[in-house]
């Protein structure tokens, strides 16, 4: 018997969801959000320079509810638990006009503390180019339920049900248990391309996940362990083209997570965590300090076909290192608690370092796409040097490796450690990685003058021709080479 057009096509997207499922995910808008009623996390806070910057760029930011129904899964992907309900949360950050939209779409699973995302670090190249910002509530993890919670709760649905009770009610996110996570990612990924979806609208070609430390570690696991494999569209293709791991080492022990809350993570030499060949390529993106637990083998690079992938190890970089800090999660607690907010004051004479790894995540994007896209494969650097756990470094204290900031080929300081009494960074318990400090420690008068005999002009004339390499080379693009450069000048103006 032939079966009607209708029929046979919601035949094949039952056959297209996950093993189990029976229920396609679906998504509402959530109110629009106003002083009394405010949206956690907003990324176009009223009065803010993110709010001016969305509308100068042509931008809106929406908050949608994500409803479905996930399963959880155990190894080999047996099903444990079947048709869990859950409700969680988009952020959904797109041009207002959908001709200016690029077709691609840079999806988020938001980190479990707190739901925090990596809106920060892609927003200008987001803003840039036209492309659309998803991020996706991702639940719990080990580490955020067994915190003490302080003013606010720590894990991300509680966060949000405590900030917002009214407005967050509908979120639905099991209590003991984010093993539903994968689902709920492969969910969103679909929807993005769905025309009843968050981007309804909006001619969707391309979606890209990156995730950093632990929604980093999240998308290692997603591939590893067949999830990647089973996200299809209608036609076979896969519904991530490409993947940008951030600042998660495989075997790190949190470099790779359990696929259920009750399963313990799998041992730092456990076959699944190196990863594994996937058809759409992959970029890691690693600081130091994942850089000197990187275990062997490592996946080697690869320019084309299944297992295209590249490994970047980026030397004055630290799990935490990145650009100007918003403290927006912080500011946001303090309005709730009725309380007025002060940012922390570092009290280190030794300032943080100024190598921001967005600069190269953007660069990387940019690559990750053109490789996507293009089949042209980004550029290849070894790895940075260390032995038994210690960083290898040059003359001047700066880790040798083949990507060379121009910060550290044309230095005024050396990166790492502050010197000893000078009081910083003390070691403190946390819930997550534990993290190489890395302050900027300016070189001594007599090694600049040794360096540079022709003080600020010559350091100027060497510094921005490491920076041209760098955008010939594709390892940064030129709006960060040009902040780069105005950076330069200020550093220059206050030490020659």
């Amino acid at each position: 018997m032939k079966l009607p057009t209708v029929a046979l096509l919601w035949l094949f997207a039952l056959l297209s969801l996950a093993p189990g499922k029976v229920e396609a995910a679906e998504v509402r808008r959530a109110p629009e959000a106003t002083a009394a009623s405010p949206m956690w996390l907003d990324p176009a806070e009223p009065g803010s320079a993110a709010e001016v910057a969305l509308r100068r760029a042509g931008y809106v930011r929406e908050e949608w509810f994500q409803s479905g129904t996930a399963n959880v899964y155990g190894d080999g992907l047996a099903v444990v638990q079947r048709g869990v309900h859950y409700v969680t949360r988009l952020i959904v950050i797109r041009p207002r006009n959908p001709r200016r939209f690029s077709g691609t779409v840079q999806l988020n699973p938001a980190h479990p503390f707190r739901g925090n995302d990596n809106w920060q670090t892609l927003a200008p190249y987001v803003l840039e180019r036209g492309d659309a910002f998803v991020s996706v509530m991702s639940g719990a993890d080990e580490n955020t339920r067994r915190a003490r919670a302080g003013p606010a709760p720590v894990m991300a649905p509680l966060t949000l049900s405590w900030f917002n009770p009214a407005r967050y009610a509908p979120i639905r996110w099991p209590a003991e248990e984010d093993g539903i996570r994968w689902d709920v990612l492969t969910d969103t990924a679909r929807l993005l391309r769905d025309p009843a979806g968050p981007l309804r609208g909006l001619a969707v070609r391309r979606v890209f996940a990156s995730g950093w430390s632990f929604t980093g570690s999240l998308l290692r696991t997603f591939i590893n362990e067949g999830f990647h494999d089973r996200a299809r569209q209608g036609s076979g293709k896969p519904l991530i083209d490409g993947y940008l791991i951030g600042i998660s080492g495989f075997s790190f022990r949190s470099g790779y997570l359990p696929l259920n809350s009750r399963l313990p993570v799998p041992g730092v030499d456990d076959p699944r965590r190196p990863n594994r060949a996937i058809d759409v390529p992959v970029i890691e993106l690693q600081s130091e300090n994942e850089a000197i637990t990187n275990r062997e083998p490592q996946t080697p690079d690869r320019d084309r076909g299944p297992g295209a992938h590249r490994l970047y190890e980026l030397p004055g970089t630290t799990h935490g290192s990145g650009g100007t800090r918003t403290y927006l999660a912080e500011r946001q607690i303090a309005w709730r608690l009725k309380q007025r907010f002060t940012a922390p004051v570092d009290a280190c004479p030794y300032p943080a370092s100024d190598i921001d790894i967005a600069d190269y995540a953007r660069a990387a994007h940019a690559n990750l796409e053109r490789w996507a896209r293009e089949g042209v494969p980004p550029p290849r650097a070894a790895r940075l040097q260390h032995r038994a756990l210690v960083q290898l470094s040059d003359v001047d204290g700066n880790t040798l490796g083949d990507i060379r900031p121009a910060q550290i080929s044309v230095p005024l300081a050396r990166y790492g450690k502050a010197p000893d009494g000078a009081n910083c960074d003390p070691t403190a318990p946390g819930i997550g990685s534990p993290a190489i400090p890395m302050r900027r420690v300016p070189l001594s008068r007599e090694r600049l003058r040794q360096l540079y005999p022709g003080g600020a002009a010559d350091y100027l004339h060497r510094f921005d021709a490491a920076i041209d390499a760098l955008v010939g080379a594709r390892w940064l693009r030129a709006p960060e080479a040009r902040r780069q450069k105005a950076e330069a000048r200020r550093q220059a103006a206050a030490t020659f």
